[in-house]
């Protein structure tokens, strides 16, 4: 069940903690500031009062970190969030990028019934269209590990597992390139110095810079995970 004092800010700022804090480390500050598009002055005030509350643990100069209580609210909001771009796009044929925007809404809102009705009709779904894990209503949540593309090393082939990206216009271009889960494509280069990434994908080579890689998460065709440290794998 949905924690009923927590406004729709601080439902954002815990999920913006999980979602940066997913290697296991405390997110600071200025992270948070730029993942919310807040000053930090704001994120620390936030930061402060959901601490207060139980829902993280914070420590100036340190970070923030999802308490118990904070995880379980976090994983509900994300499961609504799932849920509805899940039933927007296989239902109602919606974009991504429409049915994020979409779901960032209304995630907010829907009723527990509403969620389950939701999540019966299309069969108890286990990801998004992302590739995202759903979690389930008693917390659960299956994650599958796999590593950031713009961490991994090249040349070698690749599937892709799951995308995340917050940009409505990112959304739009991945798809329109076909980097979505389930593509299978070929590694050829990593340019030094933040330089681009190449590779082939449906018998074409794609450039693509180091950006839209960090928002693609994949795993190797050979099963080999032992590819990266933990902050470039995304659970």
């Amino acid at each position: 069940m949905a924690e009923p004092n927590l406004t729709h800010v601080a439902q954002d700022y815990l999920k913006a903690v999980y979602h940066l804090g997913s290697s296991g480390k405390a997110v600071n500050t200025n992270d948070l500031a730029e993942a919310l598009a807040v000053s930090p002055a704001t994120v620390t005030g936030m930061l402060k009062r959901l601490s207060k509350e139980g829902y993280l643990d914070y420590r100036p100069r340190q970070g923030a970190g999802l308490t118990a209580k904070g995880l379980q609210a976090a994983l509900e909001v994300i499961r609504h969030h799932r849920l509805l771009e899940t039933f927007f796009v296989s239902r109602l044929g919606m974009d991504w990028s429409q049915a994020h925007r979409e779901a960032e809404t209304l995630e907010h809102f829907i009723s527990e019934e509403l969620e389950h009705l939701i999540d019966a009709a299309m069969g108890h779904p286990s990801q998004d269209p992302h590739g995202s894990p759903i979690p389930q209503p008693d917390g659960s949540i299956a994650e599958q590990e796999c590593f950031s593309l713009a961490c991994v090393p090249a040349p070698a082939s690749y599937v892709i597992r799951r995308v995340r990206a917050e940009s409505p216009e990112l959304l739009d271009y991945l798809k329109r390139s076909n980097l979505v889960p389930g593509s299978v494509f070929e590694l050829l280069a990593v340019e030094p110095f933040e330089g681009p990434l190449s590779l082939r994908l449906d018998g074409h080579v794609l450039h693509i810079g180091r950006k839209v890689g960090e928002a693609v998460f994949v795993q190797p065709l050979n099963g080999d995970t032992a590819l990266s440290d933990d902050s470039n794998r995304s659970k």
